[in-house]
């Protein structure tokens, strides 16, 4: 399977146009619109070549994706579902390009489209001097996803208008009437999962299920991670400037590259060449400081679990934990499990299998809690709704919870 990254210009609805304005010398942009109209920058990577055409026809630019990619890259027969993942801090999707290639092999039916954040792109440099807070990043996810969905659902509209006015005669009634007929599946990581649940909430209809992997969605500060205190001397606003400008500036201009991959080697040594490329890109100062920023406002905003949102979502959401979390411990899980009466699946891993960076190490299994309830979702969206998946399709608790220490 191959995975496509490209660099989308996603333009805002007028609502969120202020997001937009602070990167344009000049102020506002002018009321015409067209190129007028401010653009978040963000990084997307996917199996599927076919989603270019659904965020081309939403209004989306994209840039570094290939002729080849748009002729030859599309697969003989379209793919039946879609997987959007909202990826931890930083939301940078090179770091997700292992779980892409386990997933499709697990489910090759199943197109998966990860969604970086806007501020932290590497292809595209447009408005790296806007910073981008949480509730920015969770509407502009809303709004990223919802031009997916609302494309989806007018399609299938017309799709099952045209059945029923015929009688399923003379009309296509094959699964690739309409995109993604089987359904639309979302998951986010880490904080990501915060992303996606909010995004859920607002698209509940348009998708199946939310795979909560390692998720951040409450006490974030109070976590052994949280309480740290060099992670909060950082993330403090003089801690931010300092890793910026005395930091970041001269490692980003002033060594050569090959020194920059031996130095962040050394200090993560579970990244291999690949990912250790990566992180050297992202030392441009103002990606750096979009991602210390983010993680400043999740520490102050992901406090007390959202009880009434969280139970209001239950039967759709899929929820894996990781012992020995230190971003989630087993006492948040102990937390969600309370007040989830009826989730759709709830996995906690066995040990030292994964950690909370499951990007990097361990991303075959999460792929493969994923694909194992995918893999059992026999319903689809050609018809009226169907019922979700029994949660006792699947183990619904991998781990026992007992065993874990809290």
């Amino acid at each position: 399977m191959v995975v496509y990254i490209a660099a989308v210009q996603l333009p805002l609805p007028r609502h969120l146009h202020h997001l937009g304005w602070s990167s344009r010398k000049g102020g506002k942009p002018n009321a015409g619109g067209g190129d007028d109209v401010p653009c978040a920058s963000l990084d997307v990577m996917f199996t599927d070549p076919g989603v270019i055409d659904t965020l081309r026809a939403e209004g989306a630019r994209l840039s570094g994706v290939t002729p080849d990619v748009v002729q030859h890259g599309r697969a003989s027969c379209p793919p039946s579902r879609l997987f959007i993942l909202h990826p931890g801090n930083p939301g940078v999707v090179h770091f997700y390009r292992r779980f892409c290639e386990h997933l499709s092999a697990l489910v090759p039916e199943m197109a998966i489209l990860v969604m970086g954040y806007p501020g932290q792109s590497l292809l595209c440099d447009a408005d790296r001097h806007r910073v981008y807070c949480l509730q920015e990043q969770v509407e502009l996810a809303e709004e990223f996803v919802g031009r997916i969905v609302l494309h989806r659902r007018r399609h299938r509209a017309r799709f099952l208008q045209s059945s029923k006015g015929t009688g399923n005669r003379g009309v296509d009634t094959s699964l690739s009437s309409f995109p993604y007929p089987r359904g639309v599946y979302s998951g986010g990581h880490s904080i990501g999962a915060f992303l996606s649940l909010h995004v859920l909430a607002r698209f509940r209809d348009d998708i199946r299920h939310s795979f909560q992997l390692a998720p951040t969605l409450c006490h974030m500060a109070q976590s052994p991670n949280g309480r740290d205190i060099m992670k909060r001397v950082v993330l403090s606003p003089p801690g931010i400037w300092a890793a910026c400008t005395l930091l970041c500036r001269p490692l980003a201009f002033l060594l050569p590259h090959a020194v920059k991959r031996k130095v962040v080697k050394f200090v993560q040594q579970e990244l291999d060449d690949d990912g250790a490329d990566v992180v050297v890109r992202m030392m441009h100062p103002s990606v750096v400081n979009n991602v210390l920023r983010l993680a400043s406002t999740e520490f102050r905003q992901v406090a007390a679990l959202d009880v009434h949102l969280a139970a209001s979502l239950e039967t759709q959401l899929v929820f894996y934990f990781i012992p020995d979390d230190g971003w989630v411990p087993m006492s948040d899980v102990h937390l969600l499990r309370a007040v989830m009466k009826r989730p759709a699946g709830f996995i906690v891993e066995q040990p030292h299998r994964t950690k909370h960076a499951w990007c990097l190490q361990g991303p075959e299994y999460v792929a493969d809690a994923v694909a194992s309830f995918v893999n059992n979702d026999i319903g689809d969206d050609t018809g009226e709704p169907s019922c979700s998946p029994s949660a006792a399709m699947l183990p619904a608790v991998r781990f026992p919870l007992e065993s874990s220490s809290a």
